[in-house]
Parts: C-alpha cells; structure tokens; sequence
C-alpha cells in the first residue's frame, strides 16, 4: 500500500476543508472547549486546535515510513511491518466504525487509530529494544486528539489498536534481544543512560499540555 495514496486523501481533504470548513465548525463546537485545559487564549483557541488538527493529520505518513523504515534497520520488519500495513488500510480502507465519516474530520478519526496503533507498536518495540521507532512522544497528543474525537467514539477506536497488537508483545519476547543488531543494542544504551531526548508531539505544535483524566469526561 502506498504512502503517496495517503498523502493525497490528505491533501484532497484539505482542500476540501477550505471549501466547507466542517473540521474548523466541530472543533469550535466541542462543548466545553478545549481551550481551558490546554492553555489557550480563547480567542485564538479554534485557530490553534485547527492547527493542531491538521499537523496531527499530516503526520500520520511521515510516522509511517519512519517506522516502516525503524523496523527494516533493526531486523524487525517481521513483527512490525504487518502493524505498518494496518495502519495503512486505517486510513486507505476504513473501518466500519469511520465508515460515513468524510473529509477532514473522517481523516482525523482515521489519523487518531493510526498514531494510537504506531504509539502502542512503538511503546512494545521500546520496552524490548530500548528506545523508541517514533521520533516524537505522541502520547499527550493522543490525548489531545481523543478528546476532539469525543467519547465514547474515541473509546471504541482504542478498543480497535488494544485488540490489533494483543500479539505483538509476546512476538518480540520470543525474539529476545538478540534479534536486535549490535548498532542498535549500542544506540539503546545511549537511551538507557539519557543520552538522547524525545521530544514532545504536542510540544512540538506550540500547545501547552495540561489535560487531565477528569477534566476530559467534561468535555
């Protein structure tokens, strides 16, 4: 399956957005708002989270091939590259559970299971290897994005990743470590001893995080 095939459902999706702007009128509908929880001026508020809808959305190929290309340096491809193919078909051939969603805000809810399951891949692969695929940390951008899914559709989709990589972990325990290349155990240990730093997705787009559990069932 091809990356470039995803790249223009985003691209069309986008252009389409400019057009209708359905993404830009759900997110200034989310009761509540996000704008308190994440440090937001209100009146800039929807312009950032369209921002970060967008960026999260485009992402999602870029994430992709990183990992597709992680796996194949460490000798991992096996186990994870099936993951990669089904993060493709997420957004190639959607689920029934996205099925009916269109444009920008069907492409957010398919951009949310495909960094949910490279998240979860990622977090598996760095408990067995040591240091993670992804170049950034997702997980509060995850957050983030569950929230503008909104549950408890955003609870059915992880429902989706937890029962997609029920297997992954005991496939890399029967590997062991020794299935990693020298290079790489060397470049674990450079995470082990903090040499190296993981920068923060959310972060990253200028949001400054302060969700917390009991905040999003307001939302």
């Amino acid at each position: 399956m091809s990356v470039s095939a995803i790249r223009k459902l985003i691209k069309d999706a986008l252009q389409k957005e400019q057009e209708t702007e359905h993404l830009k009128a759900h997110l200034a509908s989310l009761k509540n708002g996000l704008h308190p929880l994440l440090g937001l001026d209100q009146g800039k508020a929807n312009d950032k989270l369209l921002e970060f809808s967008t960026r999260y959305i485009n992402y999602v190929p870029q994430f992709i091939e990183v990992v597709e290309e992680g796996a194949q340096r460490t000798g991992t491809g096996a186990l994870v590259t099936p993951y990669v193919t089904i993060a493709k078909e997420y957004f190639l051939t959607p689920v029934p559970a996205i099925s009916g969603h269109e444009g920008l805000i069907g492409l957010f809810d398919e951009a949310y299971l495909c960094h949910r399951l490279l998240e979860e891949v990622n977090d598996i692969f760095w408990s067995n290897g040591g240091f993670p695929l992804l170049p950034l940390d997702t997980s509060q951008a995850n957050v983030i994005a569950h929230a503008i899914v909104g549950e408890p559709f955003a609870n059915e989709l992880d429902s989706l990743v937890a029962e997609a990589v029920s297997g992954l972990s005991l496939g890399f325990q029967k590997m062991g470590k020794d299935g990693f290349g020298s290079s790489l155990k060397e470049r674990a240990q450079h995470w082990e001893s903090g040499d190296q730093q993981w920068p923060c997705l959310a972060g990253e787009m200028g949001l400054d995080f302060k969700l917390r559990q009991r905040y999003l069932k307001a939302i």
